[in-house]
């Protein structure tokens, strides 16, 4: 019988030496990291709004009245789907001399050549960065912007018929 107390001890004493460093490990793993993510976690962009200054590395925006920026993702279905209505923005802006028209994509340009031939516009200034860098969320997104880079208007997502109408509208006011 003494040999079968020791034997239960020795399970107990393992079973419990077990449990305190599966509770150090499950510790160090998910609070402590819990912990440390949240602590040094970046503060959460602004979102976009009129009056917002965005800064693009060689855009000179006093170059014209108003520059459009029409900011698009290879994965994104409403860019994809909304490729007839970029057609005749391009049009129209292309007939606008206060206008330019800035195609912002985050891919790189290989792929974003591509991927802008696959929907059939031909963006005359196409941009390469991180959308979040301009305080751009989800895509579709259009920015209008005055010459000093300053937000006068924007549209996220699928735009409606009426949306779409209303951005050309906006182009045409732009003398």
């Amino acid at each position: 019988m003494d040999s079968n107390n020791r034997l239960v001890a020795a399970i107990n004493v393992s079973i419990i030496v077990t449990a305190v460093l599966l509770g150090v490990v499950c510790v160090k793993k998910y609070l402590l990291t819990y912990i440390t993510t949240t602590a040094t976690k970046p503060a959460a962009l602004a979102p976009i709004a009129v009056g917002t200054n965005i800064s693009i590395p060689n855009v000179v925006w006093s170059r014209s009245r108003k520059t459009m920026i029409v900011a698009l993702h290879e994965g994104c279905r409403f860019c994809t789907e909304s490729a007839p209505f970029y057609k005749r923005l391009i049009a129209k802006a292309n007939a606008n001399k206060n206008l330019q028209l800035i195609a912002v994509l985050p891919q790189d340009p290989i792929n974003a050549g591509l991927y802008l031939d696959s929907l059939g516009v031909a963006f005359s200034d196409i941009k390469y960065l991180e959308l979040r860098k301009i305080g751009v969320r989800s895509t579709p997104t259009l920015l209008l912007l005055d010459d000093h880079g300053v937000i006068t208007a924007f549209w996220v997502g699928a735009l409606s018929v009426d949306q779409e109408n209303e951005v050309l509208r906006r182009i045409e006011e732009i003398a």
